[in-house]
């Protein structure tokens, strides 16, 4: 099996992938590029598909597109060989495993420089109401993230209970964004909510589905882990940041705030004027999630309200590879989960959900 990466012609940020075996045929994969796309294609029989191999028929041959090549679109096919036999096996059109396999650095992450293998091109009645969508959101003007708060805000009388802060930190984020895979990640969103264009949170929001591609090894470090979880942290603490709650973070540093053992050093901090809000503990895929979940509060020194102010507990969250737990944390260091997900990739809409409304919540 190898994985393809397709986009739509002329549909901005359509990226998707299929996987598919080398000897499959050219009608085998529009079949599986329909079955991939049930909704946005629904309308659309597979037969009438029509595939592009995205290496350029003169100048450039050999290379693919790039994702960055297709952010905003493409529309002229002509460069590109039409993949017109049905019955054609794969590896006889250009589409063989070796060729597609591609292993990428952060750095190509970060400028989207990852391959796309197939254009798809749609009968032209399908594309008319596609176009007519995007002409509405070209018109859409870009709200910056503290204009989220409108539709965002938690009417929050006393501190939640576990079960309720878990219901908090799981609903969908009242509103609809433009994002490139919006298929993948639509469960974010309150499907009645408007629908708004927030070009800072789609970035965020992108960039970590993006990552989730390329996710790392099971043999990672930690500091490889670390990275995976600060695109997520960074959702909370902008966040917070745009509201005016002008919230710290510290990363493996030492805690000002007095609330650590000495000479002991928590992964993640977050706090306010002094007050710790978060405090976060990563490990690699090889320690279990019980090991840094204990660390939560084997650094942490006594409760004291200088620190904590008048909050029954506080938060914290501890990983082991892709697994996230999400824990409340009281007053005599005892700690209870209130959300776990046994992977940030598999259920990356859920784990998007969690970190924008803790913002919403320590805000």
């Amino acid at each position: 099996m190898m994985k393809l990466y397709c986009a739509i012609v002329g549909v901005a940020g359509s990226v998707f992938a299929v996987e598919i075996g080398e000897d499959k045929t050219v009608y085998d994969l529009k079949n599986a590029i329909k079955t991939q796309n049930k909704i946005k294609l629904k309308e659309v029989d597979a037969g009438d598909l029509q595939l592009f191999l995205t290496k350029k028929k003169k100048k450039g041959e050999g290379m693919w597109l790039t994702e960055k090549d297709v952010q905003k679109g493409v529309n002229d096919t002509s460069d590109f060989n039409l993949l017109g036999t049905a019955g054609a096996p794969l590896k006889f059109v250009g589409l063989l495993k070796d060729d597609v396999e591609f292993k990428p650095t952060l750095e190509d992450v970060e400028s989207m420089n990852t391959p796309v293998h197939v254009l798809v091109a749609i009968p032209q009645q399908w594309t008319i109401s596609q176009k007519t969508d995007a002409k509405r959101l070209e018109k859409e003007e870009n709200i910056p993230l503290e204009m989220l708060w409108q539709y965002s805000e938690m009417e929050i009388t006393t501190f939640p209970k576990p079960d309720e802060l878990s219901s908090l930190l799981q609903r969908p984020l009242p509103f609809q964004l433009n994002l490139q895979r919006f298929l993948t990640m639509k469960t974010i969103f309150d499907p009645s909510g408007p629908f708004l264009v927030c070009n800072e949170l789609s970035t965020m929001i992108d960039g970590f589905s993006y990552s989730c591609d390329y996710r790392p090894g099971p043999m990672a470090s930690e500091n490889t882990w670390q990275r995976m979880y600060d695109q997520l942290l960074d959702i909370s603490y902008r966040l917070c940041r745009a509201h005016g709650f002008d919230v710290v973070s510290n990363r493996n540093l030492a805690d000002t705030t007095g609330t650590t053992v000495r000479r002991m050093r928590p992964d993640f901090l977050l706090h306010y004027l002094g007050m710790v809000l978060l405090r976060g503990e990563e490990k690699s895929a090889t320690t279990e999630i019980d090991e840094p979940v204990k660390e939560l509060t084997a650094k942490m020194s006594w409760w004291n309200p200088m620190f904590y102010g008048d909050l029954p507990y506080i938060l914290g969250y501890a990983t082991s590879g892709a697994r996230l737990r999400v824990v409340m944390i009281d007053r005599h260091l005892h700690s209870d989960a209130i959300l776990e997900f046994q992977s940030i990739f598999q259920q990356r809409a859920e784990v998007i959900k969690l970190f924008y409304n803790l913002g919403v919540f320590l805000s």
